[in-house]
């Protein structure tokens, strides 16, 4: 019998590289892995083409694209995943000293379904008590339509616009993005974090939540499982091989060029944990349930989801971190 053919869009994520250079291979499936997109090219043709038997993808865009009956389910797998209150921007003149500032200014996303303004919205809302119909918002073009409440003031900008120089120019007061902004990565003056200590900020938030935020997790399409039942355990066990062996790397220590990454990394771990990463739906039930609950209350989706019900069934109680 032949082995199934895939084709895998995904990142070039250190917890990817071993299959992305073959390091780990699948031992039951060929799978030819697309990893030099960017991240959101690939979740827009994976949208737009269904170009990918598999992806890694956004996990607000699949919540709404299930909510809207897309054939794709998922896999635990999540390669992506960051704190976010360091990805909250400012422009220095704007006033804006503690996250109720926001409210009354002009606050640029990457896009309005975007995981990471999902996971930003819902922390400053939740736990900082922002007011998030009092923001005028502003977004970039998606690939996905998701609904927007009556009660959001939210602008959409022309594609192609560069938030960053809008913040820098004044012409926004803040930005939520998904990566570190160029401008803070020259030091302009104009911009810088609302968490100044944004180190300090997301361990506290950890403490009280344990919530460490998903990004991304991994997708198939529905015929794919339905012609090829043992792909989807196939797909986890090979990407928690390829997770593991980056772990096993960075424990070497001397493949990074980096004076006290042992000491971060120890003090990662003292936080939570040494299987802080890891690819089930057993220990990211909570942080799942808490991104199901900010979509629901910010209207991407119309109703809560249940966990399980996101996940091929196969790879729910699959044993294993």
């Amino acid at each position: 019998m032949s082995r199934p053919a895939l084709t895998i869009g995904l990142a070039d994520h250190d917890l990817n590289r071993a299959l992305i250079d073959g390091q780990v291979e699948a031992p039951d499936l060929d799978l030819t892995l697309v990893w030099d997109l960017e991240d959101g090219e690939r979740h827009a043709r994976m949208l737009r083409d269904g170009a990918f038997d598999a992806c890694e993808f956004s996990f607000a865009n699949y919540l709404i694209a299930r909510s809207q009956g897309r054939q794709l389910c998922g896999v635990p797998v999540f390669p992506n995943r960051k704190f976010r209150h360091s990805y909250i921007f400012i422009n220095s003149r704007a006033g804006i000293r503690e996250p109720r500032d926001l409210e009354g200014k002009r606050v640029g996303l990457r896009g309005w379904a975007a995981t990471a303004s999902l996971w930003v919205r819902g922390i400053l809302h939740r736990y900082y008590d922002v007011d998030l119909t009092r923001v005028t918002w502003y977004s970039l073009p998606e690939a996905i339509q998701a609904a927007i409440p009556d009660s959001i003031v939210l602008h959409r900008l022309p594609a192609g616009q560069d938030v960053d120089a809008m913040l820098v120019d004044g012409e926004l007061d803040a930005v939520i993005f998904p990566d570190v902004l160029p401008s803070i990565r020259r030091r302009a003056p104009e911009v810088r974090r609302l968490f100044e200590d944004y180190r300090e900020a997301e361990r506290d938030f950890y403490r009280r939540t344990r919530i460490f935020p998903i990004s991304h997790l991994l997708v198939l399409k529905e015929n794919v499982v339905e012609a090829h039942p043992s792909v989807p355990l196939s797909l986890l066990r090979t990407f928690r091989a390829s997770r593991d062996l980056c772990f096993e790397r960075l424990d070497e220590q001397q493949v990074l060029s980096i004076s006290w990454a042992a000491a971060s990394l120890q003090e990662q771990r003292d936080l939570m944990g040494a299987q802080y990463w890891p690819y089930n739906v057993r220990d990211n039930r909570a942080v799942i349930e808490t991104l199901i609950g900010f979509a629901h209350e910010q209207g991407l989706i119309p109703q809560p989801m249940a966990v399980d019900d996101l996940f091929v069934h196969d790879t729910v109680n699959e044993a294993g971190a």
